[in-house]
C-alpha cells in the first residue's frame, strides 16, 4: 500500500539507444519452448510472478514466475516485481531455463532505474557471463531510493509470510482479548510509521516499510514470551 502511494514503474526504452550493451542485444529472441502456449495468456492475466520466484507465501515455481512474467508483459502490466525484473534474473541464472545473458541483459534494459544501477547491473551480468558461479540478483545493484524501496518491499513480504507463521506456531488459543490486542499493536505500528518515520527523502518508502517490519516482529517477540510465562518487569521507582 504504501508504495502503491509512493511509487509508479514504467518502461525505459531510451536505455537501448543510451547504452551500447544494450543496443546489442535489443534483437535476442527467446527460444519458443521457453514460452507458454498463446491461450494462456489470458488465464494468467493478474498473476503473480515475484511470489511464485521467490515462494512467498507458496513453493517456488520457476516455470510459473517465467509464464506469469511473460503474460505480464503481453497484458501490459506494469509492475516492478514481474515482466522484466523476474525474466533477468531467471535467464541471468539459468531458473528452469538454460542460462542466457544476452536474454538477462535485455530485460535488465527494459527496465526504468538509475544510470548508476544500469551501469552497475550491465557490469554484474558481464561478470556472470564470464563467471557462471556469479548470481545476479535486481536488489544487488540498488542506488536509489526509488528501487529501494522495491527491494525492501520484497523483504517485507517474506518476512510476514514467515512471521505468519511463526505466529500460528504461538498455539494462542483464540479469544476476542487477543483479537483486540492484534488490532491494537497494528494501529500502534501505523501510527507509529506515519509520524516518527522520515519521510523527506526519496528512500522514505523503504524506511516506512522497515519500521513496519520491527513493529510486526517486536509485537510477535512479546506474545513469544507472553505465552511462555515471561511478563515484563518494571520498576516502578525508575
Amino acid at each position: 500500500m504504501i508504495l502503491a502511494l509512493l511509487f509508479a514503474f514504467t518502461a525505459h526504452a531510451s536505455n537501448f539507444d543510451d547504452y551500447p550493451e544494450c543496443k546489442a542485444v535489443q534483437n535476442t529472441k527467446v527460444a519458443s519452448k521457453d514460452l507458454q502456449p498463446a491461450s494462456e495468456i489470458e488465464k494468467l492475466k493478474g498473476c503473480d510472478a515475484k511470489k511464485a520466484y521467490f515462494g512467498i507465501g507458496e513453493a517456488v515455481d520457476y516455470k510459473k514466475a517465467r509464464h506469469c512474467a511473460f503474460a505480464q508483459r503481453e497484458n501490459k502490466e506494469d509492475v516492478y516485481w514481474g515482466g522484466a525484473t523476474i525474466l533477468s534474473m531467471i535467464y541471468a541464472n539459468g531458473h528452469g531455463v538454460q542460462r542466457n545473458p544476452d536474454l538477462a541483459l535485455l530485460y535488465v534494459c527494459d527496465v526504468q532505474q538509475s544510470s548508476s544501477e544500469i551501469s552497475a547491473r550491465i557490469r554484474h551480468l558481464e561478470n556472470a557471463r564470464k563467471d557462471p558461479s556469479v548470481k545476479f540478483d535486481w536488489c544487488d545493484d540498488i542506488t536509489s531510493g526509488y528501487a529501494q524501496g522495491f527491494c525492501q518491499q520484497l523483504m517485507s513480504d517474506r518476512a510476514a509470510v514467515e512471521l505468519e507463521a511463526k505466529f500460528a506456531g504461538l498455539n494462542l488459543a483464540p479469544s476476542p482479548k487477543l483479537d483486540a490486542l492484534k488490532v491494537a499493536a497494528k494501529k500502534f505500528r501505523d501510527v507509529r510509521v506515519a509520524n516518527e518515520v522520515d519521510q523527506s527523502g526519496t528512500a522514505r518508502g523503504a524506511q516506512m516499510l522497515r519500521e513496519e517490519s520491527i513493529q510486526d516482529r517486536d509485537f510477535f517477540e512479546s506474545l513469544e514470551k507472553f505465552s511462555k510465562g515471561q511478563t515484563p518487569k518494571f520498576d516502578f521507582k525508575k
